[in-house]
C-alpha cells in the first residue's frame, strides 16, 4: 500500500471537512425551512380559526349562504324570499312592548321604535322582519300576507313598502291652518264654539301663542262681537 505525502493528506482532509460541513449546512437549512413551515402553518391556524376559548364571529351573510330550506321546513311570510324567513332568534327572546301599528300613524316613526326595540333584545334584520307579523294589529296583517309571493327580498325593501303604503294614510298633525277653518256656525253658542277650536288646537303643535289668539278672534261671528 503506497503511503499518501503530505499534500495528499492535507487534501483528503480538506474534502473531508467539506464534506461535513455541507452536511451540517444542509441539516441545519433543512431544520430551518421545517420551523418555518411549522411557524406559518401556525399563523394560518390563528387567522382562520378559533382562538382559545372564543367563538368565531359569524358572517354578516351568513344567513344568505345558507342553503335554502324545504317547503315543509318553512314557516314564515309567503312575501319573503326563502332565505329571509329564517331568523335566529336570541336565547330567551321576549315580546317586545310596542304599540301594534295599525296604519293610522306615522308609519317611519313607527318603524324607527320597533327596529329600536328589536335590537335592543339581541335582534336583527332578519328578527325584526319576521317578528313584525306579530306586532301589526289585523289590517295591516292583510296587507303583509297578501304581497306577492317572494316579493320582499330585505329589511329596507320591506321598510320601504311599508311606508309607501301607509304614509298617505296616516293622520298628519295639523297646522296653523287647519285652526283658521274652525268658524263659528250661525246660531252656534259661543261655548260651543270655544270647545271646538280648543279641541282643534290640542292635535296641532308649537303654534305661538299670540297666532292661537289671533286665530280664534278670527273666527267668532261678528254679530257676537258686536
Amino acid at each position: 500500500m503506497t503511503d499518501e505525502t503530505t499534500d495528499e493528506r492535507t487534501v483528503k482532509i480538506l474534502l473531508q471537512e467539506t464534506t461535513a460541513t455541507t452536511i451540517v449546512d444542509v441539516t441545519i437549512g433543512d431544520q430551518r425551512d421545517n420551523d418555518d413551515d411549522d411557524h406559518q402553518r401556525r399563523r394560518h391556524d390563528d387567522d382562520v380559526g378559533p382562538r382559545h376559548g372564543r367563538c368565531p364571529s359569524p358572517s354578516p351573510d351568513w344567513h344568505r349562504r345558507s342553503s335554502t330550506p324545504t317547503d315543509d321546513e318553512i314557516d314564515g311570510i309567503k312575501a319573503y324570499i326563502p332565505t329571509f324567513r329564517i331568523a335566529r332568534w336570541p336565547k330567551g327572546f321576549k315580546s317586545v312592548p310596542i304599540e301594534k301599528y295599525d296604519g293610522q300613524t306615522n308609519p317611519r316613526e313607527w318603524l324607527q321604535l320597533y327596529s329600536t326595540a328589536i335590537r335592543s333584545t339581541g335582534g336583527d334584520s332578519y328578527i325584526m322582519a319576521n317578528y313584525l307579523l306579530v306586532c301589526l294589529d289585523p289590517a295591516v296583517q292583510i296587507w303583509l300576507t297578501s304581497l306577492p309571493e317572494e316579493s320582499i327580498t330585505s329589511w329596507g325593501d320591506l321598510n320601504k313598502k311599508l311606508i309607501e303604503i301607509f304614509q298617505a294614510n296616516y293622520n298628519r298633525p295639523g297646522n296653523h291652518f287647519d285652526l283658521t277653518r274652525i268658524k263659528q256656525k250661525t246660531d252656534e253658542p259661543l261655548r260651543d264654539y270655544i270647545k271646538r277650536f280648543c279641541a282643534k288646537k290640542t292635535e296641532i303643535p308649537n303654534v305661538p301663542d299670540q297666532q292661537i289668539t289671533a286665530t280664534f278672534q278670527g273666527g267668532i261671528r261678528s254679530d257676537v262681537l258686536v
